[in-house]
């Protein structure tokens, strides 16, 4: 095989995976008459919910903050992973053993470990 023939066989080849690549890429389509495109502005994306579903407020923090000394059933009901049972559990620990004084004093409560301790400990507080 002499050099042309390799060289029509590379051009061959860089022609076909150029090909290739281009049936891969994604052009966006063009938007229909009438509609307009924006960027999102910082406030809206900090009024989105964060990824542990809790909505954030524009500085950032939790919006939800339940305090486990003095929350109901009900109001303990409302953090992520704690059902009634959970909640119940809650209250009569707190009745048993008095406040809280930590929130990682909360996985002595029969049912919550680490993981759902780590769910929890952005949306509780023990002092007002």
């Amino acid at each position: 095989m002499d050099w042309h023939s390799t060289y029509r066989i590379a051009l061959s080849l860089i022609a076909l995976v150029t090909f290739a690549g281009a049936a891969w890429f994604v052009v966006a389509p063009e938007p229909s008459p009438g509609v307009e495109i924006t960027r999102p502005t910082p406030a809206a994306i900090a009024a989105l919910p964060d990824a542990s579903g809790a909505d954030a407020s524009p500085t950032g923090e939790a919006a939800l903050s339940v305090n486990l000394n003095t929350a109901s059933v009900q109001g303990l009901m409302e953090l992520p992973g704690i059902g009634e049972t959970l909640a119940g559990r809650i209250v009569a620990y707190r009745e048993e053993n008095g406040p809280f004084i930590r929130i990682d004093q909360i996985m002595a409560v029969s049912g919550i470990g680490p993981g759902t301790y780590e769910k929890l400990r952005r949306y509780v507080r023990v002092r007002e």
